[in-house]
C-alpha cells in the first residue's frame, strides 16, 4: 500500500496548478473547501496498511461530492479489495480517482476504480454491482432504494438536522448552511415555528442522522432532544463540526 499511496501523493505534488484549476472550475458551481495538503495529510494514513487479498464485493457508492470523502473511499476500497464506482460530479472528484488509477497502473496492479455520474435505476440494474450505498446522500436513497436486484444502504456521513427556537439563533444557523454547502454536508433545518414535538417525529422517522443539533436554552426541550434522537453526534448549544471525523463507516465494506 505504500507505494501506492507515495505514488498518489507524487501525482499531487506534481500537479498543484491542476488542481487549484479544477476547484476553481468546481467553485462555479458550488464552492469547494480543499486543500491538497489536506488530501496528502489522509493519503498518508495508509502508508503502513496491509492489502486485503481476497477479492470481496463491487459497490457503488454515492455521495455528495466531498473531495475528501472522495480520497478516503478510494484508499478504503484498494484496502478492502472492493471494486468501488463512485457515482459523484465534479472534477476534483474525477481526478482524485484518475491519479488513484494511474499510481495502480504504474504499480502493476489489475485493480481500478470507476467513475459515474448521474446513474439512473435502469443503467444501475445492468451494471455487475452487488450494493449501492448512499454515503450521506438521502436524495439519490430515495432514488436507488426501489433498485429491484441490487442490495440498497443508506450510510449516515456527515449529514445535519438543526433544531432552533429563537430567532436569535438565525445568524449562527446560516453560517452552518454555509458551512456544510462548502463541505458537501447534507442539513436539514427546523426553526421556532415547528413545534418540538413534531421535530422529533420527523427526525426520528426519516434516514439515520450522522449529527444532530439543538439550539435553545429549554432545559426540557433539551433533554427531550437528548433522549429521543439517536445520531452518533448529538449537540446541545455547541459547534457541531468540531466533532466530525474524516472516516468512511466501515459497514459499507461488509
Amino acid at each position: 500500500m505504500k507505494k501506492i499511496v507515495s505514488s498518489i501523493i507524487e501525482l499531487m505534488e506534481e500537479n498543484p496548478r491542476t488542481l487549484k484549476q479544477l476547484k476553481m472550475q468546481d467553485d462555479e458551481v458550488c464552492k469547494v473547501d480543499f486543500e491538497s495538503s489536506k488530501c496528502i495529510e489522509l493519503l498518508k494514513r495508509y502508508e503502513n496498511q496491509k492489502l486485503e487479498t481476497e477479492e470481496k464485493k463491487h459497490i457503488l457508492v454515492s455521495h455528495y461530492g466531498n473531495p475528501y470523502v472522495t480520497v478516503l473511499l478510494c484508499m478504503e476500497a484498494l484496502l478492502h479489495n472492493v471494486q468501488l464506482t463512485e457515482d459523484i460530479a465534479y472534477g476534483l472528484n474525477k481526478t482524485i480517482v484518475k491519479m488513484a488509477n494511474l499510481a495502480l497502473e504504474e504499480r502493476g496492479s489489475q485493480r481500478r476504480i470507476d467513475f459515474c455520474y448521474q446513474m439512473t435505476n435502469a443503467e444501475i440494474e445492468k451494471m455487475e454491482v452487488e450494493k449501492v450505498v448512499c454515503l450521506g446522500n438521502s436524495n439519490t436513497y430515495e432514488i436507488f432504494r426501489d433498485l429491484q436486484n441490487k442490495e440498497v444502504k443508506y450510510v449516515p456521513l456527515f449529514n445535519v438536522v438543526v433544531y432552533y427556537d429563537d430567532d436569535r439563533y438565525e445568524e449562527l444557523v446560516q453560517n452552518m448552511v454555509e458551512y456544510t454547502e462548502h463541505n458537501f454536508y447534507e442539513i436539514e433545518v427546523f426553526n421556532e415555528t415547528d413545534d418540538i414535538e413534531e421535530v422529533l417525529y420527523e427526525i426520528t422517522e426519516s434516514q439515520a442522522q450522522y449529527c444532530a443539533v439543538i439550539l435553545s436554552k429549554d432545559a426540557k426541550k433539551q433533554a427531550k432532544f437528548r433522549e429521543q434522537v439517536k445520531a452518533p453526534i448529538v449537540c446541545v448549544n455547541e459547534n457541531p463540526f468540531k466533532r466530525f471525523k474524516l472516516e468512511i463507516p466501515e459497514e459499507i465494506f461488509t
